[in-house]
């Protein structure tokens, strides 16, 4: 049989991508796994803590920002001059968004690791590696969109394939000394540093770096910060409601569990390698509406195929996911099988969000938050949120506004993508 030259293309370079990305997870998830088993409960629980605020601060630094030099360096990346103004835009503006994220979320996480049994100064060295992990972030944010732009996929891949290699280098280093939280975050740290530097390195060598701001891209990229700000604030701490939940109304166990539970769901980093790093650079670029169109319901249907499978093969092989995990958490069937579907919501969602955010289809997003609060307040009196199951099906409902709402806004995309065509098309000379 012979295929089309794009089918040949496209598997070709999915092959290729995948087997790296394979490579990748399973090194990443040796590594969690080796966390998981080296660290008792306590321990465990105060690493989530520390990976959820970096998390969340990495996230505060962005609020618009990746997804307008998305949107916007679609359209110019392959004007050098152009696109390395509106790089350094971005840059100077998550630089100053650095501070502010730094100022919200180092006092809270603090508070949350005194109140699960961590000693000040103990706290105090988790909270420096976390910092010194974040500022690393911080450029790679950038760089990782500069490079998916210009289809740089090999490089991007090397980054996180040396970067995962290091951090899994360094636990197998650290685990021959007495173990704690610290040293897990700081082969992390490791790893961050490898990363930030590839990607700055690589970066460089498609946009000027002494460019300078564009104040016209600077109020772009502002319009979309003040519109995607409340939402993506609100997403920082809803994205992580379980830990949340737990490290403020239950114990250090029942922090370890969900953090622990959630490390299975590793499987959904290589389909957003794949979404992220492939499709939807392609999907931003494609300014045609039936072809975008065909590609949309392409994307949407093979990934909820894939979420699908992932739930049959947690009920089948329950017993040996948490096997895998350890006997502290082998008593956890119900939990993961709620785990499991709730990170499938979530990721099935997320792709749904990122897919509008590649073409900037986010007019309505701060609708999330009014939504999504009505919805936990008559979410709160149906479930126990002390507990872990409780805790994990809470977050599970609170996506089903953000799904009505995706859904929304990408019909108004489309509905406003082929109504400026036809004007186009009709309009004289």
């Amino acid at each position: 049989m012979v295929y089309p030259p794009r089918i040949k293309h496209w598997s070709k370079v999915l092959s290729a991508f995948v087997s790296v990305q394979l490579a990748v997870q399973a090194m990443g998830f040796l590594g969690g796994v080796l966390v998981i088993r080296l660290l008792n409960q306590q321990e465990y629980a105060y690493f989530t803590i520390a990976n959820t605020m970096q998390g969340t601060m990495a996230l505060l630094t962005d609020l618009g920002i990746s997804i307008s030099l998305m949107s916007m360096g679609g359209k110019i990346w392959n004007d050098r001059v152009a696109f390395s103004r509106l790089v350094k835009t971005a840059t100077k503006l998550r630089t100053l968004m650095a501070a502010g994220a730094a100022l919200v979320i180092v006092p809270l996480s603090l508070w949350l690791l005194l109140k699960q049994g961590a000693g000040w100064g103990y706290t105090f060295i988790i909270l420096a590696i976390v910092a010194a992990g974040f500022t690393f972030q911080i450029s790679s944010g950038i760089y990782v969109v500069v490079l998916r732009l210009h289809a740089r996929i090999k490089e991007l891949q090397i980054a996180e394939f040396l970067s995962t290699c290091s951090r899994l280098l360094c636990l197998g280093a650290l685990c021959l000394l007495p173990f704690n939280a610290a040293m897990a975050l700081s082969a992390a740290l490791v790893s961050f540093a490898v990363q930030a530097w590839l990607m700055r390195k690589w970066g460089r060598e498609v946009v000027d770096h002494n460019a300078e701001p564009d104040p016209e891209y600077r109020v772009s990229m502002l319009k979309v910060v003040a519109n995607q700000a409340p939402n993506g604030i609100y997403y920082c701490f809803q994205g992580q409601i379980s830990i949340w939940l737990i490290g403020t109304f239950g114990q250090a166990s029942g922090v370890a569990e969900i953090g622990a539970l959630g490390r299975l769901a590793v499987i959904f980093s290589i389909a957003g390698g794949v979404l992220n790093n492939l499709v939807l650079p392609n999907f931003s670029k494609c300014q045609e509406h039936r072809p975008l169109l065909r590609n949309y319901f392409q994307i949407v249907g093979v990934y909820t195929a894939f979420c699908i499978a992932t739930v049959l093969t947690a009920l089948v092989f329950s017993s040996e996911l948490l096997w895998i995990l350890g006997k502290q958490y082998a008593g956890l069937k119900v939990e993961l099988f709620w785990m499991v579907l709730s990170t499938v919501v979530g990721s099935l969602g997320a792709m749904l969000w990122a897919v509008n955010s590649s073409r900037g289809w986010i007019d309505y997003a701060w609708l999330y938050i009014p939504g999504t609060l009505l919805m936990q307040a008559f979410l709160l009196t149906v479930f126990n949120v002390a507990t872990v199951e409780g805790a994990i099906q809470f977050g599970l409902w609170s996506n089903v506004p953000s799904y009505l709402l995706n859904m929304a806004m990408t019909w108004r995309g489309f509905r406003k993508m082929k109504h400026e065509q036809l004007l186009k098309a009709n309009k004289p000379g």
